[in-house]
């Protein structure tokens, strides 16, 4: 296996999971708004 393939292929994995890391940030995130929005009209 030669290198420069290696270190695509690794730099891809990183940015799929970087992707998939940044989804769920950006879930988390609007369930935290969404949540925040709630109390809001509780009140």
């Amino acid at each position: 296996m030669d290198l420069p393939q290696t270190a695509m292929l690794k730099t891809t994995l990183q940015m799929m999971h970087d992707l998939k890391t940044g989804k769920v940030l950006i879930k988390l995130y609007q369930e935290i708004l969404l949540y925040n929005g709630r109390i809001e009209a509780n009140r």
